[in-house]
């Protein structure tokens, strides 16, 4: 009966190995999609397996799509993590909250069946990278005001930049507060010659 014994530690030992391969490969395929990568990259990491996360994760606009849905996922946020996640616009621009230049981009997030009405959510959403392309938590936020789907992108990063919690200038929610402050900081911005 020993080799009976032996036999079924092998079986065991072999379907461990291919459960616990089938779950990285698992991680590995949530790392690519930037709804869940936050979490399944932080899995890998701690595991010891940083070098399976995949590459493509590390682009920018990856790192700062992935940021945005991992913020709002926060309960004291949206609570839930977006359905849909667009890259709207990007660009390097001295941005005075942080005295410094950051590649900002802007994100369109959507929650289907929002509430139990089966609404559909969509706004607006900002985050930024440093000059080293590391996410800077700090720059990610999103502030619930439905006109923001109505603006044009200079619009959008002009509330972000005056509703900034560092600055968050008297009548923050007008556009031409913010142009202001980010044409005076960055010229040839929104149009201005």
């Amino acid at each position: 009966m020993e080799w009976l014994r032996r036999i079924a530690i092998v079986v065991w030992f072999a379907f461990g190995i291919s459960v616990i391969s089938l779950g990285i490969s698992a991680e590995i395929a949530l790392a690519k999609d930037v709804r869940t990568s936050w979490k399944a990259a932080k899995f890998l990491d701690d595991l010891g397996l940083a070098a399976d996360i995949p590459p493509e994760t590390q682009t920018p606009e990856f790192k700062a799509l992935t940021e945005l849905a991992s913020w709002l996922a926060y309960p004291a946020e949206y609570g839930a993590i977006p359905d849909e996640l667009t890259v709207i616009d990007s660009r390097e621009l001295y941005w005075r909250p942080v005295q410094d230049k950051r590649t900002l981009y802007l994100i369109r997030y959507t929650y289907k069946d929002y509430d139990e009405n089966k609404r559909i959510e969509t706004n607006v959403g900002i985050a930024g990278l440093t000059p080293d392309g590391e996410v800077d938590s700090p720059m990610t936020f999103c502030h619930w005001i439905e006109e923001l789907n109505e603006l044009s992108p200079e619009e959008i990063y002009a509330v972000y930049c005056a509703g900034s919690g560092t600055m968050q200038l008297e009548n923050w929610q007008n556009p031409q507060v913010g142009l202001a402050v980010l044409r005076e900081d960055n010229p040839g911005f929104a149009g201005q010659t």
